[in-house]
């Protein structure tokens, strides 16, 4: 009970230097700011969801959302305070355990007790856009429909990157 007491007054301040850093920014840099961070978020998260869909204990389902929503909440969190409050060129996001991590921090502090992610894929997430290992995943200045096309066409090039240097563990 107190590591939760302690993550939310820990997320809380972040909020907070969020909030007062994001002054500075134009109307149109936040939300594009906002919504390219919240697409990010969502690659990482929507697994998680998916996932939980498929419980049928509803106590244990009702208690695995809020530990989604808290892990997509803190990896929105950790990212805009990187970009933001401490000006990171780009954040990076992926499968580790190393404590230093973005990710970790963010299930540590969630407390998610399953962890379905996407298999292990590369995120940076600049001001302007996001990439998945070396492609394009997300861009401001593109169209939805080109976003859209690149976000299709990253995660099959990610998925058949990774499944073939896992068969050719066996090779």
């Amino acid at each position: 009970m107190f590591e939760n007491a302690k993550y939310a007054f820990k997320y809380a301040l972040k909020s907070e230097a969020i909030k007062l850093s994001s002054i500075k920014l134009a109307e149109k840099e936040k939300e594009e700011l906002s919504e390219l961070v919240s697409k990010a978020v969502s690659f990482w998260s929507t697994p998680l969801y998916n996932s939980n869909l498929l419980l049928e204990n509803e106590e244990l389902k009702k208690k695995q959302q809020i530990a989604i929503d808290n892990f997509s909440r803190y990896l929105m969190i950790d990212t805009l305070y990187d970009l933001i409050v401490k000006k990171s060129e780009r954040v990076y996001i992926h499968c580790s355990w190393d404590p230093a991590e973005g990710i970790a921090r963010s299930v540590r502090a969630s407390e998610v007790p399953t962890l379905y992610l996407p298999i292990k894929t590369h995120m940076f997430v600049y001001k302007d856009k996001i990439l998945l290992d070396d492609y394009i995943y997300y861009d401001v200045s593109q169209s939805d429909e080109v976003n859209e096309k690149n976000r299709r066409e990253c995660i099959d090039r990610s998925c058949t990157k990774t499944l073939k240097k896992y068969m050719d563990l066996f090779n």
